[in-house]
Parts: structure tokens; sequence; C-alpha cells
């Protein structure tokens, strides 16, 4: 671990305390907690800083999927661990290599291309819609009666969610599908989602 410093201080134990990430290494925990830091900061990583937050999303990686082919799982670890090939990834070492997009004039990340590229946008809307029937599907299965894509009236306007559920015996669910880019904050994008459905209907 190239960014694991030994320090001059000396802990309880004897041992000499060592910084990783700006975090001192005394035990397990704050080497993990180093670990992380370190990891978030990066440029390619920073998108984990909250994926912890739902720590089921991460089972498919060692479970799999009936979802996935063989050649579709590599594709998507590519894509969780940002190992796709870029603009920006192959101008590493090449300080005057251009690194921006002829399409937009941006610099050419995995997640500019991924979420915001105007080249991409119509890749996107299919994915978002592919993910809307995927769910719906699989509620569908689990008992659920699915609304798709209704128009509620509301004191603050029109909304249109992507899915209400209903069960005879359960509470009915209002459902939006988000995929956000990594530089935006999880916990707000949900408590916007969030905010938006919970107006006073008419």
């Amino acid at each position: 671990m190239h960014w694991l410093t030994l320090g001059q201080q000396w802990h309880s134990k004897g041992s000499p305390a060592a910084t990783g990430g700006g975090v001192q290494v005394t035990s397990g925990e704050s080497l993990r907690t180093a670990l992380a830091t370190d990891l978030h900061s990066s440029v390619d990583d920073r998108g984990l800083r909250e994926s912890d937050l739902v720590p089921h999303q991460h089972q498919w990686v060692a479970e799999g999927t009936g979802l996935l082919s063989g050649a579709n799982y590599i594709g998507a670890v590519k894509v969780r661990g940002n190992l796709l090939h870029s603009a920006i990834r192959a101008a590493r070492g090449r300080p005057n290599t251009s690194v921006v997009l002829g399409a937009c004039q941006r610099p050419g990340s995995v997640g500019h291309i991924l979420q915001v590229c105007p080249r991409t946008h119509g890749s996107r809307v299919a994915r978002h819609d592919k993910l809307v029937a995927l769910v719906q599907s699989a509620a569908g299965k689990a008992g659920w009666s699915c609304i798709r894509e209704p128009t509620i009236p509301t004191t603050a306007g029109l909304r249109r969610p992507d899915l209400i559920f209903h069960h005879p015996e359960r509470p009915t669910y209002v459902l939006d599908v988000t995929v956000v880019v990594l530089t935006r904050c999880f916990t707000r994008c949900i408590s916007h989602t969030t905010y938006s459905f919970t107006v006073q209907l008419h």
C-alpha cells in the first residue's frame, strides 16, 4: 500500500502509528476507514461513497444472477468498477492527450457518457424504460397490481410516477425509477423524489 506511511508517534501498544488516506491507522477498523477514504477520493471510485446504504445491491457480484449472461456479467463488473475505456482513462500518463469529446466538448469520462452526453440520450431513456418494465414484471409475479405512468393532478401540478403498486393486504407504493450520476448525493436524490410525491392530492 504505497499510500500508507509510518508516523513518528507511538500508540499505547508500542507499535508505530501509520497514516493512510489522511486517517491515522491503529486498528483493523481504522485501516478499513483509511482504505475507504482513499478509494472514495479517487476519480474512478468516488461514485461508491454511498454504496453501503443499500448493501443488497452488491450481492449479484458474488452470487450471480439469472438475468445476466457470462459476457454481460463481465461487462457489468467493468461498469461497476469504472473500468470501461474512455478518453480520460486513455489519457493517463499522457498529459498532452485531449480528454474532450468532440460531440459536446466535455471531458470524456464513463459517467458523462452514461449519464449526461447528448449522444447517449436515447439509450438512457431505453435503459430507464427497461428497468421500469423489469420491476413491473417482478411485482406482477409477486401478486401486486401495477399502474404504469399514471397522470396524477396535485396541488403542485401534474405528477407522473413510473409505477404505482397496489396489494389488497399491503400499503400502496409509488415508485419513480431513477439512475443518478455519480457526483450526486443518493440521499438528496431520494429526498427530492419523495418530496415530489408527498403532496396533497386533489
